[in-house]
C-alpha cells in the first residue's frame, strides 16, 4: 500500500475522529453487515476497519466490480491500438458464431455492451445449466437493437470479458497487473473465478483486497495515472466515468442509481461515480473532494440497495468535510483507532440468548415426513453459548455449530457447490459462520454467513409449536444453497 498511498489522522485530511465515530455508529444502528470499510482523501488513508473475523489481508469476493475490472482491460487495449470500441463483437469469435447470425447480435458492438445497451433484456444467456457461456450468447435469439437503452446484463460483461482475453492471450487480471495494477501495489495473488469453459468470470468473480479496490479507485481519481505515470489514458477515464447512457429506466433515482451510467461505473448523483457490487461490494469516488470510500460486506437479501452506506457516509463524513486539515485531536484519533482495532462482525438477530422453555426441545430427536428440505431427522442441543444443529438430509447426517448471541465459525456441510470453476462441483465445504438467538421462548432463529470461494446468506426459524418442530428455511446466495430453502415439520420420536 505504501506504493500508492500514504497513511494520515481524519483531521489531517479535514475530518473530525467523531465524525468517522458516527458514521460507525450509524452502521450499528442499521445492522449493515459490513465486513470492511476504508476512507481515504488526497491520496491518504484516514480511517480503515475490518469487522472480525474479516481482515485486512483477506481476498473478498468483489461480484459485479469485476465488471470494473474488465472495463479498465478495455481502456488499456484500446490505448494499445489492438481494439476499439466500436468493433463488432462478432469479429472476436468466428469460431462461435452460429450462420444466419440475427442481425441485432452482427451489428452489437463492445461500447453497447460496456454501456450496459445489448440486445437482450435479461441475463439469461449465462447460467449454471450452461457450459459454454459464450456460444449461449450468440445462439439466444435477442429482444431489439443494441444501444436501445440501458439493461443491467452480465452476460454482456462476460462477452467483453472473453474478448479481452482472446485480444490479450491471457487473463484479463493477470494482462491487468502487467500494464497497471502491480504498479499501484496491487495484490500479487489477486485472483478470478473461471466460467465454464475457461475464461476468466469477469461480470462477478474477481478476489482482491479492500486496499486493492481503493487501488484501483485512486487510479480512476486520479485520471489514469500512477505515480505520476499515465498508464491508462485520462481519455478512457473520463469517458468510463461519465453519463454514455441513462440508466433510470424505472423512472426512480437513488444517490447511486438512476443517474446515468458509464463503462461498467456508475454516475452518482452529487457528481461522482461508483464501483458497485452485489452485497455491498462499493468503491464511491467524489473527484471534486479528492475522496475516496470502499467497503465489503454481505447485505444480500437486504431490503434496500446499493445506496444505503454511502448516504451515510454522505451525511456524517462528506457533510461535515472542511478544505482544510482540523485541530489535531491526538485523544479521539486513539480512540477512533482502538475502536476500528476491535470491530466484531455484528449479529444482527433480535432475541435472547437463552430461553425458559429450551430444556423441553433441546436433545430430542424430530422425525420428518416428506418436506421441501429433504429433512429426514433434526435434533437441536444447546449448552452455554454454544449449540449443535444435527440433522439427517437426503440420506447423510449432517451438522451445524453455531454461536448463542456470537458467531461461531463452521464449515457448511456440503461439497457439492461449484468451487473456482462456475458449473464444476468443488469437492470442498464452504467456511461459514453461525449465530442463533431465541426470537420467542419456542422459537430459534439461525442465521448463517457463508465466506468462501462463494458468498451467501441463510436464516433458518425452528419453532417448536404444537408439539412439533417447524423448520423453516430462508436463503440468499447466487447459484447454490437451493435446497435449503422451504419449510420441514417434525414430531418427536417416540
Amino acid at each position: 500500500m505504501e506504493k500508492y498511498f500514504g497513511f494520515s489522522t481524519p483531521e489531517a485530511c479535514g475530518v473530525s475522529s467523531d465524525c468517522v465515530g458516527a458514521f460507525l455508529d450509524r452502521i450499528q444502528e442499521k445492522n449493515y453487515t459490513l465486513h470492511s470499510y476504508l476512507m481515504a482523501r488526497r491520496g491518504r488513508i484516514f480511517a480503515e476497519g475490518y469487522f472480525a473475523p474479516f481482515r485486512q489481508e483477506d481476498f473478498h469476493r468483489m461480484f459485479s466490480i469485476s465488471k470494473t475490472f474488465v472495463s479498465t482491460a478495455v481502456g488499456l487495449l484500446q490505448d494499445e491500438g489492438r481494439l476499439s470500441l466500436s468493433d463488432p463483437i462478432v469479429r472476436f469469435f468466428p469460431d462461435k458464431v452460429p450462420e444466419n447470425l440475427h442481425p441485432y447480435l452482427k451489428n452489437a458492438t463492445i461500447r453497447d455492451l460496456l454501456m450496459m445497451a445489448g440486445p437482450f433484456k435479461g441475463s439469461f444467456t449465462y447460467g449454471p445449466d450452461k457450459l459454454d457461456w459464450v456460444k449461449s450468447y450468440f445462439d439466444t435469439v435477442p429482444d431489439h437493437p443494441a444501444g436501445a437503452y440501458f439493461n443491467y446484463d452480465t452476460s454482456g460483461t462476460y462477452l467483453v470479458n472473453a474478448i479481452v482475453e482472446r485480444v490479450a492471450g491471457k487473463p484479463f487480471l493477470e494482462y491487468l497487473k502487467d500494464k497497471l495494477l502491480r504498479a499501484a501495489g496491487f495484490s500479487e495473488d489477486t485472483w478470478c473465478i473461471q466460467a465454464p469453459e475457461g475464461y476468466s468470470w469477469g461480470g462477478s468473480g474477481v478476489f482482491c483486497t479492500t486496499r486493492d479496490l481503493a487501488r484501483l479507485a485512486q487510479i480512476y481519481l486520479d485520471g489514469g495515472r500512477v505515480n505520476g505515470r499515465q498508464l491508462l489514458s485520462e481519455e478512457y477515464v473520463k469517458a468510463a466515468t461519465a453519463r454514455q447512457i441513462d440508466n433510470c429506466t424505472n423512472g426512480w433515482r437513488t444517490s447511486m442509481e438512476g443517474n446515468g451510467y458509464g463503462y461498467q461505473i456508475w454516475v452518482t448523483s452529487d457528481g461522482g461515480f461508483a464501483f458497485l457490487g452485489m452485497g455491498e461490494q462499493i468503491a464511491y469516488v467524489r473527484p471534486d473532494l479528492d475522496f475516496i470510500f470502499v467497503c465489503t460486506g454481505d447485505l444480500q437479501g437486504y431490503p434496500s440497495s446499493y445506496h444505503c452506506v454511502p448516504d451515510l457516509v454522505r451525511a456524517e463524513i462528506l457533510g461535515k468535510m472542511q478544505a482544510e486539515p482540523l485541530p489535531e485531536a491526538p485523544q479521539a484519533v486513539r480512540a477512533l483507532r482502538a475502536r476500528e482495532a476491535a470491530l466484531q462482525f455484528p449479529v444482527t438477530l433480535p432475541g435472547e440468548n437463552t430461553s425458559p422453555l429450551a430444556a423441553g426441545f433441546c436433545g430430542k430427536k424430530f422425525v420428518f415426513s416428506e418436506n421441501d428440505l429433504g429433512f429426514e431427522t433434526m435434533q437441536l442441543d444447546i449448552s452455554g453459548t454454544c449449540g449443535t444443529l444435527t440433522y439427517r438430509a437426503r440420506g447423510e447426517e449432517k451438522k451445524w455449530h453455531f454461536g448463542m448471541g456470537a458467531y461461531m465459525q463452521d464449515k457448511f456441510p456440503e461439497t457439492h457447490y461449484f468451487g473456482r470453476r462456475e458449473c464444476y462441483p468443488g469437492g470442498y465445504p464452504f467456511r461459514c459462520f453461525h449465530a442463533a438467538r431465541w426470537v420467542e421462548p419456542h422459537k430459534l432463529l439461525i442465521r448463517t454467513y457463508i465466506a468462501d470461494d462463494h458468498y451467501g446468506n441463510l436464516c433458518t426459524t425452528i419453532s417448536f409449536t404444537g408439539g412439533k418442530a417447524v423448520v423453516y428455511m430462508m436463503k440468499t446466495a447466487e447459484w447454490f444453497m437451493d435446497e435449503y430453502e422451504g419449510l420441514a415439520v417434525g414430531t418427536p420420536q417416540d
